[in-house]
């Protein structure tokens, strides 16, 4: 069991506690802090040398994924009756 898997299995059973609030009160001065350390972790785990070899299919499958987003969002918006123009523009936000 890693120490990240650990320290989040600790926190889900500490929330279902009658100390959750107490627990809550405690850790938010820290939480812009520990949410930071997080980001920062999850960045160094990016390894650049795999992303900048396979720059074309990432980008192929970048563009695809907004795309099929964008066409299901404007689909919808089809659907509950806003005009074409509307739902394209919805769609490209919100993909």
């Amino acid at each position: 069991l890693s120490d990240t898997l650990g320290a989040f299995l600790a926190g889900v059973l500490l929330a279902e506690t009658k100390y959750r609030h107490q627990i809550e009160a405690d850790i938010a001065p820290f939480r812009g802090l520990l949410l930071g350390l997080f980001f920062i972790t999850v960045g160094f785990g990016i390894d650049i040398s795999l992303m900048t070899g396979n720059f074309l299919i990432i980008c192929f499958l970048l563009f695809t994924l907004l795309f099929i987003k964008t066409t299901i969002i404007t689909a919808l918006c089809r659907g509950f009756g806003i005009n074409f123009s509307n739902s394209q523009r919805t769609g490209l936000i919100l993909s």
